[in-house]
């Protein structure tokens, strides 16, 4: 359901146009032309499953001059006990206009869900809000993706 703000539910919208407005109106769940066909069925695969990510640098040794030598990589940003964290994640739907229910599980402990609605051909990005309470290292699971989080 859709929520159209009215001026009879804010009245001091005419008078203050830069009045503060309500923010829990939720995420649009179905966008404009969003429409379910009966005889078409939606085809919405979960993947690209990422976390936000930090650089680190190591030394290695150069495999044709035998220096050693700077090394760059991106691994997934540590994060810590108690503090949520995003996961990020692309709902690609290759059928009809669709709905699906996307959870985030480590072991068989749901973490969080995310109900996602993709327009046939096209795509979404799922954003979803995670906290674990526990130090050390977590697999997460989303569908048949996973992701190593470090938690300190």
């Amino acid at each position: 359901m859709r929520y159209r703000l009215r001026t009879e539910d804010f009245p001091v919208l005419p008078l203050n146009p830069t009045a503060e407005l309500p923010d829990n109106l939720g995420n649009v769940l179905y966008g404009a032309n969003f429409g379910m066909h009966y005889s078409q069925k939606a085809d919405i695969d979960i993947n690209t499953l990422v976390m936000d990510q930090e650089t680190v640098t190591t030394q290695q040794e150069n495999f044709f001059t035998g220096e050693m030598e700077d090394v760059v990589s991106a691994v997934n940003k540590t994060v810590k006990a108690g503090e949520p964290f995003k996961i990020y994640m692309i709902a690609d739907n290759k059928g009809a206009d669709g709905t699906v229910m996307a959870e985030a599980y480590e072991g068989d402990t749901l973490l969080s869900s995310e109900l996602v609605s993709v327009k046939g051909d096209s795509f979404a990005i799922v954003t979803m809000d995670i906290t674990l309470d526990q130090a050390g290292d977590h697999t997460l699971t989303v569908g048949d993706q996973t992701i190593n989080v470090t938690v300190k």
